[in-house]
């Protein structure tokens, strides 16, 4: 099998230049040579040292400028792909599965080349990638969450401000639809107008948002379509050039406020972005005339049982924030009140996301590897959980199954999948080859190079003893 080992140096790779480490490599290519199974072995590299130095070694050798080309692959060694590319194109390989190799693991041996070429027996539609066991297993995984719900609640400006503004604004710029229906506006946040083709010159302040196919596009006002026109939707209003407020039309806030039981006592301070009318969750902070304090209003009665957890993000008018978690669980009321803090007032707004805890395995996660089936599974009537694939009870770490990702040492396949290596993955196609964590080490900055040195060390003296 032809193979092929792109040596593409990053700017915090420069120590494989040094003379001893082009020691280590010479070996290493050394040892990839010696395989009964590679009938070439052809390095491309965008380095002249590495090109002269692998040169020099008698192995085929192609020095390529790729710092302009954008990695396409978060799995494959730097300038995999064009590699592949320009040999096909100048016809020095052929269009045959190849075997890709990554000269940062130098615990790559002879004897693991063989083996994984000879396990190798693909069809078209698949790949050989190398991985290893997790270090952090899915086990430690147990309480992962799924996303429910997210957007960004706005504080809203008090009635005076409010009115002030908005008298402003018309006055400055006059609009062509009665704003008296718009009478809860946010306080301003950061907005970039000049990257959405809006400048301080514009005619106008007032706008409204609207997606078409290829981006989200803002328009005055004025240029709302009659058939929107009865709508009423949310708009944006031009505060300053890095800045912006949303408009809400008081129907909506209201229509929340009820579906959320606000009380008299309560007053509304801020409401989610742009919400839909059949928002599940309809979240709102309202704020205790008596007693000052501020709560999260959520209503759930949508929501199967379980527990939940509520994150809220406070943002500044410059963007910055700072995490806060509450957790909660449902109630046979449907209506949580979460209380709050004292909010800051620099904060304009918070990025709410609401979480389920998720059950048996089933958290957001993506594996190349999935196990056929889930992980493990529990008890309905215990909170013991059992191993789904030996049938034991999982007392600790070492009772779950193993779990395997891509480690990055060595791929095989067809030079068709390497234009879109990742995607392909993830649809599945691709088979494991397992390395011993004694022999997956990619060595990325100099430290890794001291864990390889202190590796080798510790084997040396192991087979002293």
């Amino acid at each position: 099998m032809l193979a092929i080992c792109p040596i593409f140096l990053k700017d915090t790779e420069q120590f494989w230049l040094e003379k001893n480490n082009r020691l280590l490599l010479r070996i290493f290519l050394n040892s990839v040579q010696k395989s009964t199974k590679i009938t070439k072995l052809i390095i491309c590299t965008n380095h002249n040292d590495i090109f002269e130095f692998t040169a020099s070694l008698g192995i085929e050798t192609y020095k390529l400028i790729a710092n302009h080309v954008p990695e396409k692959s978060s799995l494959l060694p730097s300038g995999t792909n064009i590699s592949v590319q320009y040999l096909l194109k100048s016809k020095r390989i052929p269009d045959d599965n190849l075997l890709i190799i990554n000269h940062r693991n130098l615990l790559l041996t002879t004897s693991i080349l063989n083996q994984a070429i000879q396990n190798s027996d693909l069809n078209t539609n698949s790949c050989l990638i190398s991985v290893k066991a997790v270090e952090d297993h899915p086990c430690q995984c147990y309480s992962y969450l799924n996303i429910l719900d997210a957007g960004f609640i706005h504080l809203l400006e008090n009635p005076e401000q409010t009115k002030y503004i908005l008298n402003s604004t018309i006055k400055e710029h006059p609009v062509g639809i009665d704003l008296n229906d718009y009478q809860k506006l946010s306080k301003p946040f950061y907005f970039d107008w000049h990257t959405r083709g809006i400048n301080k010159n514009c005619p106008t302040s007032v706008f409204y948002r609207y997606c078409s196919p290829q981006k989200t596009c803002y328009s005055p006002v004025k240029e709302i379509p009659q058939a929107d026109n009865q709508k009423k939707l949310t708009l944006w209003i031009y505060d300053s050039a890095l800045s912006a407020r949303l408009l809400f039309a008081s129907e909506i806030i209201n229509f929340f406020s009820n579906k959320t039981i606000v009380n008299d006592h309560l007053e509304t301070v801020a409401g989610l972005c742009n919400p839909g009318y059949e928002q599940i969750q309809t979240p709102l902070i309202c704020s205790n005339n008596n007693s000052g304090q501020y709560f999260l209003k959520i209503n759930t009665h949508q929501l199967s049982e379980g527990t939940f957890l509520v994150r809220l993000l406070p943002v500044t008018r410059h963007n910055s924030f700072e995490s806060d978690l509450t957790e909660f669980e449902t109630e046979s009321e449907h209506i949580i009140n979460i209380p709050l803090l004292t909010i800051n007032d620099k904060t304009v707004g918070f990025i709410y996301t609401l979480y389920v805890i998720a059950e048996d395995d089933s958290y957001d996660l993506k594996e190349p590897f999935p196990h056929n089936g889930s992980l493990w599974t529990s008890n309905n009537f215990s909170s013991k959980i059992q191993n789904t694939a030996t049938g034991n009870s999982i007392v600790g770490r070492q009772d779950f199954s193993p779990v395997f990702e891509p480690d990055g040492t060595l791929f095989i396949a067809n030079p068709v999948y390497f234009e879109n290596f990742d995607q392909e993955i993830l649809k599945g196609n691709a088979r494991s080859f397992i390395l011993k964590s004694g022999n997956s080490l990619l060595i990325n900055s100099s430290f890794d190079l001291l864990k390889y040195k202190a590796l080798i060390k510790s084997y040396r003296y192991a087979q002293a003893i």
